[in-house]
Protein backbone atom coordinates (compact mmCIF):
# COMPACT_ATOMS: atom_id res chain seq x y z
CA UNK A 1 0.00 0.00 0.00
CA UNK A 2 1.43 3.44 -0.78
CA UNK A 3 1.91 6.07 1.83
CA UNK A 4 0.63 9.33 1.83
CA UNK A 5 1.43 12.72 2.76
CA UNK A 6 -0.50 15.14 4.15
CA UNK A 7 -0.64 18.81 5.80
CA UNK A 8 -3.16 20.67 7.78
CA UNK A 9 -3.67 24.30 7.57
CA UNK A 10 -2.28 24.29 11.40
CA UNK A 11 1.41 23.49 9.99
CA UNK A 12 0.81 19.71 11.17
CA UNK A 13 2.63 17.18 8.61
CA UNK A 14 1.49 13.41 8.76
CA UNK A 15 1.93 10.12 6.92
CA UNK A 16 -0.62 7.22 5.98
CA UNK A 17 -0.65 4.35 4.76
CA UNK A 18 -3.67 4.00 2.66
CA UNK A 19 -5.17 2.03 -0.16
CA UNK A 20 -5.02 3.97 -3.74
CA UNK A 21 -8.64 3.19 -3.71
CA UNK A 22 -9.47 5.20 -0.49
CA UNK A 23 -10.49 8.69 -0.50
CA UNK A 24 -8.27 11.66 0.90
CA UNK A 25 -8.38 12.78 4.30
CA UNK A 26 -9.83 15.59 5.04
CA UNK A 27 -9.16 16.44 8.49
CA UNK A 28 -5.46 16.32 10.23
CA UNK A 29 -4.93 13.15 12.28
CA UNK A 30 -2.81 14.82 14.89
CA UNK A 31 -4.52 14.38 18.32
CA UNK A 32 -6.71 17.02 19.40
CA UNK A 33 -6.11 18.86 15.91
CA UNK A 34 -9.30 18.46 13.08
CA UNK A 35 -8.17 21.50 10.93
CA UNK A 36 -8.30 21.17 7.42
CA UNK A 37 -6.08 18.94 5.93
CA UNK A 38 -4.66 18.48 2.43
CA UNK A 39 -2.81 15.65 0.28
CA UNK A 40 0.70 16.36 -0.61
CA UNK A 41 2.37 15.22 -4.08
CA UNK A 42 5.61 14.19 -3.16
CA UNK A 43 8.73 12.04 -5.23
CA UNK A 44 8.25 8.31 -4.78
CA UNK A 45 10.90 5.85 -3.35
CA UNK A 46 11.19 4.12 -7.18
CA UNK A 47 14.05 4.69 -9.11
CA UNK A 48 15.73 2.86 -11.70
CA UNK A 49 19.62 3.46 -11.80
CA UNK A 50 22.63 1.56 -13.31
CA UNK A 51 22.49 -0.26 -16.36
CA UNK A 52 19.13 -2.31 -15.45
CA UNK A 53 17.19 -4.83 -16.94
CA UNK A 54 19.73 -4.54 -20.08
CA UNK A 55 22.70 -6.25 -18.85
CA UNK A 56 20.85 -9.52 -18.64
CA UNK A 57 21.49 -9.83 -22.63
CA UNK A 58 17.61 -8.29 -23.47
CA UNK A 59 19.25 -5.33 -25.43
CA UNK A 60 22.27 -4.60 -24.75
CA UNK A 61 25.48 -5.82 -26.62
CA UNK A 62 24.36 -8.57 -29.03
CA UNK A 63 25.34 -12.36 -28.08
CA UNK A 64 24.76 -13.71 -31.51
CA UNK A 65 28.83 -14.71 -32.19
CA UNK A 66 28.65 -17.01 -29.09
CA UNK A 67 26.64 -20.27 -29.19
CA UNK A 68 26.50 -23.59 -27.89
CA UNK A 69 29.08 -24.14 -30.63
CA UNK A 70 32.13 -23.66 -28.21
CA UNK A 71 31.81 -19.55 -29.26
CA UNK A 72 32.58 -19.40 -32.96
CA UNK A 73 30.77 -17.15 -34.99
CA UNK A 74 26.84 -19.11 -35.81
CA UNK A 75 26.44 -20.15 -39.72
CA UNK A 76 22.72 -18.69 -39.46
CA UNK A 77 20.32 -16.93 -42.01
CA UNK A 78 20.35 -13.44 -40.46
CA UNK A 79 16.34 -13.10 -41.33
CA UNK A 80 14.93 -16.57 -40.46
CA UNK A 81 17.48 -18.03 -38.35
CA UNK A 82 17.57 -20.86 -39.91
CA UNK A 83 20.77 -23.10 -40.24
CA UNK A 84 22.55 -22.03 -43.83
CA UNK A 85 23.47 -24.89 -45.68
CA UNK A 86 27.11 -25.34 -46.31
CA UNK A 87 28.33 -24.86 -49.79
CA UNK A 88 29.82 -28.59 -51.37
CA UNK A 89 33.27 -28.09 -52.16
CA UNK A 90 34.21 -29.18 -56.19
Amino acid sequence: MPLYEYQCTKGHHFEVQQSMNDEAFGRCQEPGCRAKAQRLISRNGFSLQGSGWYSDGYGGKSNKSKGSNGGSACACDATTGAPKEAKKAS
